[in-house]
């Protein structure tokens, strides 16, 4: 099945597996970042840095720019809500842990645009892998190490909800598909306050799932949440 950039076809082992039917053009990321980044540039780098299973990574940079930052290009394997709930998980992150995750400056959940995808203009964190410098670690960094990826670990499982879905902007929440179950669902207590519901920044709406818009799944007339309980998202599941 194609969409608009987009094509899933069966491999020789029978599996699904997607491709992008076009690439961005550079000129057009390169535009994208001088318009949203602060200040004003002659000049400005951009340069293929990564990709993934549905995005690509380009790294903008300038010598008047504080720091590097990244465009991600992604397919519209679930176009609008895709983009819209991974920029709004991450500015959650960032708001209620210690997770280092980048910040967002700007970004579009339509590829109806200037560039023709869907993209996210966010902060390059510094780093490397692990693996080039274990070696080196003092053996007091490498003791440490497990404790602070446990704590992020720790932070992240704090983060429970009352339903089973996708986090968005409260901004959105007419076309992300809240629903109010009523008053016969608890919280999961926490140590953190989650500002999600009514009148707040965040809501949870539909489910953003490789299950749910793999092939022509996406244009399935389908359940896709929120869901009050794991048994009525395993039931969504099988009738795909």
């Amino acid at each position: 099945m194609a969409q608009k950039g987009l094509c899933w076809k069966e491999d020789e082992m029978g599996e699904l597996v997607h491709t992008g039917t076009s690439s961005p053009d550079i000129s057009v990321i390169r535009f994208l970042a001088m318009k949203h980044l602060p200040g004003s540039y002659d000049t400005m780098d951009v340069a293929f840095f990564a990709e993934g299973s549905f995005n690509k990574l380009y790294c903008v940079s300038s010598p008047h720019l504080p720091q590097d930052y990244l465009i991600r290009v992604a397919l519209p394997v679930d176009p609008f809500f895709n983009r819209e709930s991974e920029v709004a998980t991450l500015t959650y992150i960032r708001k209620y842990t210690s997770i280092p995750v980048p910040k967002v400056l700007a970004f579009c959940s339509s590829s109806e645009s200037e560039l023709g995808f869907e993209w996210i203009l966010m902060e390059k964190i510094g780093g490397v892998p692990l693996s080039d410098i274990w070696d080196e670690m003092p053996v007091e960094a490498k003791e440490s190490l497990p404790t602070e990826i446990c704590g992020y670990l720790k932070s992240h499982q704090d983060l429970q909800f009352i339903k089973i879905g996708s986090l968005y902007f409260s901004l959105v929440r007419e076309r992300v598909g809240t629903r109010d179950f009523g008053g016969t669902l608890q919280a999961i207590p926490t140590n953190t306050t989650l500002d999600c519901g009514i009148n707040t920044d965040f809501v949870i709406g539909r489910a953003v799932s490789l299950w749910f818009f793999r092939d022509k799944r996406l244009s399935l007339s389908a359940d896709r949440g929120p869901f009050p309980s794991s048994y009525q998202f395993m039931m969504a599941k099988t009738q795909m």
